[in-house]
């Protein structure tokens, strides 16, 4: 295993990818969210507090410190927004489809990934206040029904040694300490990396091309034709390239990719041929 990415199980490996295009939408398409903060949070805040902050039915979710699980809000999944009849849920549940729409990000786990953010943003919840400021953007939906791979006390590392003053002069324990320290890491690495492997964990596919999650945002809420996008990011490829990329990469996270004007793709230029038959009316 590398030491560059987060343990995930197997059947978290499309939440990998899904996190990947959410930092691109965040990154090259900032206005998304810019969005969801002005069209849709203030209704998501008139919906009265002991139905917002309900969680009988919300997705469990353990806590790093404690290992406790519980459970978050109702309403930070779709499912549990998409049938309530209460007048302040319809208003805030339309504005979130009407943004949704305007971005093509219509996919349920989108739905989630928004309302996730939505509560993050509660202006009445100083913890979620602090963590938005610390993290603009959109935000997925954190360790949902799966947990850690360890428990507290097998993650526990620590390393015990003392300076010896009358033994040894400073440079010779701080010699030995990192030699003990780079030991000890190793073989605490090397345990649990074994366990997490028992237990089926493992590190993220490994995504090749990650800059296509970049045209995939850029295509789909930005609206931005191939052309647009080789200008905005410097890319010197074909059109047709592109277009595979974001096709497959779309797959990848299961997000229906919206449908394109008919006729010229937008930001292709026409050829002089189809400028001349244009003139001359063929």
């Amino acid at each position: 295993m590398g030491q560059s990415s987060a343990l995930v199980t197997p059947d978290r490996k499309a939440e990998y990818a899904r996190s990947l295009f959410i930092q691109a939408v965040n990154r090259r398409v900032p206005k998304v969210a810019e969005a969801l903060r002005t069209a849709v949070l203030p209704s998501y805040e008139a919906i009265p507090e002991d139905i917002r902050t309900a969680s009988s039915c919300g997705p469990r979710i353990q806590d790093l410190g404690t290992g406790d699980w519980e459970c978050e809000r109702d309403f930070v999944l779709w499912r549990n927004v998409e049938h309530h009849t209460e007048l302040e849920i319809v208003a805030m549940r339309t504005a979130l489809l009407e943004w949704s729409r305007r971005f093509h990000l219509e996919s349920e786990w989108l739905l989630d990934t928004a309302l996730f953010t939505l509560r993050l943003w509660d202006h009445r919840d100083a913890m979620a206040l602090r963590l938005h400021l610390i993290r603009p953007g959109l935000h997925r939906l954190p360790n949902a029904e799966v947990g850690y791979p360890f428990s507290i006390e097998e993650r526990d590392f620590a390393l015990r040694d003392s300076w010896e003053a009358g033994d040894e002069s400073w440079k010779e324990f701080e010699i030995r300490v990192k030699k003990e320290f780079d030991c000890q890491l190793a073989e605490y690495r090397k345990r649990l990396l074994k366990l997490a492997q028992d237990r089926g964990w493992q590190e993220p596919p490994e995504i090749r091309s990650p800059e296509h999650f970049d045209w995939l945002a850029l295509y789909q809420a930005a609206e931005k034709g191939p052309g647009e996008i080789k200008k905005e990011l410097g890319f010197r490829g074909d059109n047709s390239r592109i277009l595979k990329a974001i096709k497959s990469k779309a797959k990848l996270i299961g997000l229906s990719l919206r449908s394109s004007p008919k006729g010229r793709p937008k930001g292709q230029r026409r050829t002089p041929n189809q400028l001349l038959a244009r003139l001359i009316g063929k």
